[in-house]
């Protein structure tokens, strides 16, 4: 399996990312302030989800945190990044364990978890 770094963490993670998501709609061209908004949004939803948030990059769009499994409390790492995407923004979400070779569908779950919830921060907050 090909690992790579998290960020500045010094910590190296698979390349499987798994998780994309365009916030907005249609193509076109994205204004400045929607992409920040895109970010805060993410960075919200991260910080509603419990992870702990490690390093925020706004100009890159990347978010780094990470999240303890419930039973075994082991450390998964979580990297979130924002790019412009048309007139809304994709958003890649990649999330997995430091330890082990499987990690029972927890890391899957979290991202359908964490999009869920970006999705429905979209569509109240507009």
């Amino acid at each position: 399996m090909e690992y790579r770094p998290l960020g500045q963490t010094g910590i190296n993670i698979s390349a499987l990312g798994f998780g994309c998501w365009e916030i907005g709609g249609g193509y076109g061209s994205i204004e400045e302030t929607a992409f920040v908004k895109a970010i805060n949004r993410a960075l919200d939803a991260a910080q509603r989800m419990g992870w702990t948030i490690v390093a925020v990059d706004d100009r890159a769009g990347r978010i780094e945190a990470s999240d303890r499994s419930r039973w075994f409390g082991f450390t998964d790492d979580i990297v979130v990044r924002i790019t412009p995407s048309g007139s809304g923004s994709r958003v890649d979400v990649r999330s997995s364990a430091r330890l082990g070779r499987s990690d029972f569908g927890v890391n899957a779950a979290r991202i359908r978890a964490y999009l869920g919830a970006l999705r429905t921060a979209a569509e109240t907050q507009g």
